[in-house]
């Protein structure tokens, strides 16, 4: 897990297919885990909208991430295995 930052660094399009997946998987995650905690926040009665818009924002940002990896530069990026 701490090295797969690395792996952007393989210039093929396998990997970019796989990093798009996978961020698209981590905001899935973010809003299932949502889902789950404020439910749990509203059944206890707590405070749950500052959880509920950090936790969205996560997912969002995942999801803006996933669509990136289909973006110009990073086509370019992963067509150039000659790098």
């Amino acid at each position: 897990v701490v090295l797969l930052p690395l792996v952007i660094l393989v210039r093929r399009p396998i990997v970019q297919h796989a990093l798009c997946a996978l961020f698209a998987l981590y905001a899935l995650e973010w809003v299932r885990t949502t889902l789950v905690l404020v439910g749990s926040r509203m059944d206890a009665g707590r405070p749950w909208m500052t959880a509920a818009v950090i936790l969205l924002a996560c997912a969002a940002f995942s999801a803006l991430a996933a669509a990136l990896m289909y973006s110009a530069s990073f086509r370019r990026w992963f067509s150039r295995a000659d790098a």
